[in-house]
């Protein structure tokens, strides 16, 4: 059984000895020497025969050719004899270049600085045309060669178009996860987020590396886990790939993956310098992480304004809450966690609100409240738009520090105006 294709993705050309000796050479993994190339078919040989006019083709083809006419495909002379011997020696000299040239396109597709993997990932899969069964190993990798398997070699000769590169690199990361190469294919799905595509072909390869990453350890705490995922994350956006993995966009990416929404908050913290601000407390907190962002901030205007809008989208539906869990309530008195959430305003500094008095007083605590969101959230708007304009004009500073000022003024009492 032999691993087939119809066509040739590159065809090989001829390859000077001085450069065919230097098996680190790009130039040697991609041109075949040039006395290794079928006459008919331009091709690296599997099974090298020579004929009775002393020419050296690939077996395949020249059994086609003189099916058809005894004669030498390329002196056009008559044959006495359709005899083919093997010639061992070159055969041998075959497989060698194929094997190194095959063990180097791997080397060098799983390397981190490789800015074009699907280049050698096709080059491995031509050169893996026609292999037979034999050099597959108990792993089900051909020659050994990590995630190099049957299928996926048949999937990169079947479809040579560049519209498929992401889907046969999203393969190969799988295909290394499965023999157990986990961190090779987590190097293939950070390749795959660097090269950008769509919002979707993102989540896919984002959620393949966060299988290759794994969990928690079991002596490692949860928090520690988290921790070190959003330094790994923070660490992945602001890396290379200016167009694929953008903070801003990659925000997006990390909630369609099904990330958290405090992890991605502690994300965008993390890059944005504030990472001392806890995200449980994503209301009462709201206006001291965004006052608190480091120099981070002026860096990534984009990832501030996105950040902006998932704590004002957080307090949105901290209060929509809050408003059903007030509609819910029975005139003549509130449960325990409903006066803590919408009684907390009116009973600030008050002490302990009695039955009698909840119901009026969580309509007005609920009123403060209201206005306490409505006013944090426009200052936070201002202080994000501000940032967006630069931080060198001086109506964008006054409007910085006017509203982190109010952000950071102490909550509302009981009678303030």
């Amino acid at each position: 059984m032999t691993l087939s294709h119809s066509t040739s993705l590159r065809r090989s050309t001829a390859l000077s000895p001085e450069v065919a000796e230097g098996a680190d050479s790009d130039a040697y993994l991609w041109e075949t020497p040039a006395d290794l190339l079928c006459p008919i078919t331009h091709e690296l040989f599997h099974e090298p025969v020579i004929n009775a006019a002393g020419q050296v083709y690939e077996r395949v083809a020249i059994e086609q050719a003189l099916a058809h006419r005894l004669v030498d495909p390329i002196s056009n002379l008559p044959l006495d004899t359709a005899t083919l011997t093997i010639v061992w020696p070159m055969k041998s000299k075959a497989a060698a270049y194929r094997e190194r040239a095959l063990r180097g396109c791997v080397e060098r597709l799983c390397r981190p600085a490789c800015r074009s993997p699907i280049r050698y990932l096709r080059r491995a899969a031509e050169l893996s045309a026609g292999i037979t069964q034999t050099a597959v190993d108990a792993s089900g990798a051909v020659l050994g060669l990590p995630g190099l398997t049957p299928d996926v070699i048949q999937y990169l000769l079947t479809h040579p178009s560049s519209i498929y590169d992401f889907q046969a690199l999203s393969r190969y990361g799988a295909s290394l996860a499965a023999g157990g190469y986990r961190d090779l294919a987590a190097s293939v799905y950070t390749k795959l987020l660097h090269l950008g595509g769509d919002s979707q072909q993102q989540v896919e390869a984002l959620q393949g590396l966060l299988a290759c990453w794994g969990g928690a350890r079991e002596e490692e705490e949860e928090e520690v886990y988290e921790h070190r995922l959003v330094e790994r994350l923070a660490a992945l956006s602001c890396g290379e790939g200016p167009d694929g993995c953008r903070p801003a966009r990659f925000v997006g990416v990390l909630l369609e993956a099904g990330l958290r929404e405090e992890l991605v908050l502690r994300f965008c913290e993390h890059i944005l310098g504030s990472c001392s601000c806890s995200v449980d407390k994503a209301g009462a907190q709201f206006g001291a992480a965004v006052a608190a962002v480091g120099p981070g901030a002026f860096g990534y205007p984009d990832l501030l304004f996105v950040y902006t809008k998932l704590r004002c989208g957080r307090l949105e539906a901290a209060l929509t809450a809050q408003r059903k869990a007030g509609a819910g309530t029975s005139a003549g008195g509130c449960t325990d966690s409903e006066r803590g959430l919408a009684c907390g305003v009116a009973a600030e500094g008050t002490g302990r609100v009695s039955d009698g008095d909840c119901a009026g007083q969580c309509r007005d605590g609920e009123g403060k409240l209201r206005l306490r969101c409505i006013r944090r959230a426009i200052c936070s708007a201002v202080f994000a738009l501000s940032s967006l304009v630069g931080p060198n004009r001086p109506l964008a500073r006054v409007l910085q520090v006017t509203s982190a000022l109010l952000l950071l003024n102490p909550p509302l009492r009981p009678g303030d105006g």
